[in-house]
């Protein structure tokens, strides 16, 4: 049988990767563990606390090793290490620091052995914590370097430095500091110039917007005052020409949401550039190919599956119903609706809409999960129609009144072609639910790059994205829905997003209303919708 040589120099640098990753911590640790013994004794050691290192140093070592393979330290991948990866890699150093620490003051003194000084033991835990913490963010630093992707944070003016431009300054220091950075204020109040909040200080008034945006080489401005008067807009807007800035503004009405996931502005998720890189990400991040049948044949947990949402073995079977509840009341249909349910899963988001009177159709491509979902409607005789299908990729011959595409699109790569099947399938006038976690996590290509969203491709070989809500809402717009709303909620599935087809003969009403607390999300739109 010939062997691939793309294939076998993959296998070869996966191979090596597993290897050299513990290589270079065993290397951290002896460094660690002797250069702590060179430090206390300053230089090396007498024979007899020398001894004791050499004996001592493999129990060391070894529990090490096995402590960070406890903590799975070594399925993340090093050029993606974050905070979370940080603590991993501090709770695994602890156990080791803990136990010399207990055989310190609990051991008898004829095991003088496990008796380290506590110098000793305090500057081997600092070494080894900053060696291997250090080592990963070399790494991670490398290889945004070698990538191209430390950009310059982007500086922004806040036009208003009242409360709505103190409440913009703290949500963007707490959510995009990655970002952007706020380096100050302009305000035509003569009461607050050269004031500072929240650390930022009020540079001038709207007049001198220019001299300001020359000084401080700022590239966007933000003005924070919601339903500021047209004609101190159009004069801001005035100030600005020809300054090549881009200028936003917080509305009451229409808006898109300031987020961090790092997919464009205007997205073009099916184009081949797109997809690309993220099946690029997925690669580097799984150390695997991206297949795409995936779905269809992963392993499905039948215990779990058959009794979701009311035996979740991850405790969240409260979530789980309260996001039910949230969907019907969403939905707001009478009795007797059809409903389409895209990515069903195991079904149980379509048995309970079929509970409350609905006529549901579940679509799924895991043929497996359907087989769970057809038994367990069977079993409490309730009539839903299962149909084994892409949702990227499906047809209908038939019109729905509503759609609900519940916490199922983040596993799609064309995400814009599940909204488009979607539209096709709603009659005129008809709505879609679209539930999404509207993770803020760090992504790349819009591929999420924390552990346990690498674990789980890992494991199951499905893909798993991070779609904020800005993203969310254009791609709506794009794909012919109207009037979204986005519905903000404290429990796990968190981000919900209502939209309609428009009616038929009706120009498509191209607005945003935002139901939460105003600090939870920032609602901006160009300034070239102002104008008018």
């Amino acid at each position: 049988m010939p062997i691939n040589r793309r294939n076998f120099m993959t296998f070869n640098k996966q191979s090596s990767a597993k290897i050299t990753k513990p290589l270079v911590d065993i290397l951290i640790f002896l460094f660690s563990y002797f250069a702590a013994f060179f430090i206390m004794f300053e230089g090396i050691p007498d024979s007899a606390h020398l001894k004791r290192a050499l004996l001592l140093a493999l129990f060391v070592i070894l529990a090490r090793i096995a402590c960070f393979h406890a903590f799975s330290i070594y399925l993340a991948a090093w050029k993606f290490f974050s905070v979370i990866d940080a603590v991993a890699v501090f709770r695994a150093v602890l156990p080791v620091t803990a136990a010399l620490l207990l055989g310190r003051f609990l051991l008898p003194a004829k095991w003088p052995l496990f008796k380290l000084p506590l110098s000793i033991i305090s500057l081997e835990f600092f070494l080894t914590l900053t060696g291997t913490l250090g080592v990963r963010m070399i790494d991670r630093l490398a290889y945004e370097r070698a990538e191209g992707r430390i950009q310059k944070r982007k500086n922004i003016l806040l036009i208003g430095a009242g409360e709505a431009g103190n409440n913009v300054a703290k949500e963007l220091s707490r959510r995009h500091c990655s970002e952007a950075r706020v380096l100050g204020f302009v305000d035509d109040d003569p009461k607050v110039f050269n004031s500072v909040i929240r650390g930022i200080r009020v540079l001038g008034n709207t007049a001198q917007i220019p001299e300001i945006i020359k000084k401080f080489n700022i590239d966007e401005a933000i003005i924070t005052t919601p339903g500021l008067a047209s004609e101190d807009v159009q004069r801001i807007i005035k100030i600005c020409t020809g300054t090549k800035i881009k200028l936003k503004t917080i509305h009451r009405s229409f808006a898109l949401v300031f987020d961090d996931t790092g997919i464009p502005d205007v997205p073009q998720t099916d184009s081949e550039a797109m997809v690309r890189e993220q099946l690029r990400a997925f690669k580097d991040l799984t150390e695997r190919d991206y297949d795409a049948a995936a779905e269809t044949k992963y392993p499905v947990d039948h215990l779990y599956e058959a009794t979701k949402p009311f035996s979740d073995p991850q405790g969240l079977s409260g979530d789980l119903l309260m996001a039910a509840g949230t969907m019907i009341k969403l939905l707001r249909l009478a009795a007797g609706a059809s409903v389409l349910d895209l990515g069903c899963g195991c079904g149980w988001t379509s048995i309970l809409l079929a509970r409350c009177g609905f006529r549901v159709t579940g679509l799924d491509l895991n043929s497996s999960s359907l087989e769970i979902a057809r038994r367990n409607a069977q079993a409490i005789g309730i009539p839903v129609t299962f149909i084994n299908a892409d949702m990227q990729s499906f047809t209908t011959d038939r019109f729905f009144d509503a759609l609900v595409v519940f916490d199922s699109m983040h596993h799609c790569l064309r995400e814009r072609s599940v909204l488009l099947r979607a539209e096709a399938a709603l009659r005129p006038g008809g709505k879609i639910i679209l539930c999404e976690q509207a993770h803020s996590d760090e992504t790349r290509a819009g591929i999420l790059t924390h552990k346990a969203a690498i674990q789980a491709m890992q494991k199951h070989g499905t893909l798993e994205k991070g779609l904020g809500t800005r993203y969310l809402v254009r791609l709506l717009f794009d794909c012919g829905f109207e009037r979204v709303t986005v519905f903000s909620t404290p429990y796990h599935y968190r981000t919900w997003l209502m939209a309609r087809k428009p009616r038929a003969g009706k120009e498509a009403v191209r607005s945003v209303h935002y139901t939460s607390d105003f600090e939870r999300a920032l609602w901006f739109y160009e300034s070239d919708g102002l104008s008018g």
